[in-house]
């Protein structure tokens, strides 16, 4: 499973967690570590894609578009969003493809055990 396709008002779609997709997230976000900046954007995508903030999917859907055809608007994805009908179901099938993924499984995986530790501490 190297590609996600979704249909998006009669267009099909090829969505993937590119090195273009991490780069694109990463340079949103700058951390300061050892008195430089590192790109640290994709973790914080990642992390609100499995806490459902739409925002994150938006962004995250739309970086993984990057160099393919048809290109998405985001406005396009963004209506999409807004009228799913199953928004729970998209953010699953997003979320399990992001945790197979050779760019993000490690991250994913490092945020889903976070939250298992999170949650037994809390307990």
């Amino acid at each position: 499973m190297n590609t996600m396709q979704l249909e998006i008002n009669g267009k099909e779609y090829t969505f993937k967690a590119s090195i273009a997709f991490m780069r694109d997230l990463n340079k949103k976000v700058k951390e300061k570590a050892n008195d430089r900046d590192v790109d640290v954007g994709m973790i914080y995508s990642l992390a609100g894609v499995i806490d459902r903030d739409i925002e994150a999917l938006i962004d995250v859907l739309y970086a993984m578009n990057i160099n393919f055809t048809p290109r998405i608007k985001k406005e396009t994805l963004e209506s999409y969003i807004e009228d799913c009908e199953d928004i729970d179901g998209l953010f699953d099938e997003v979320t399990d493809f992001l945790s197979k993924a050779n760019v993000s499984k490690a991250k994913m995986k490092q945020l889903m055990d976070a939250i298992k530790k999170n949650q037994k501490g809390t307990k």
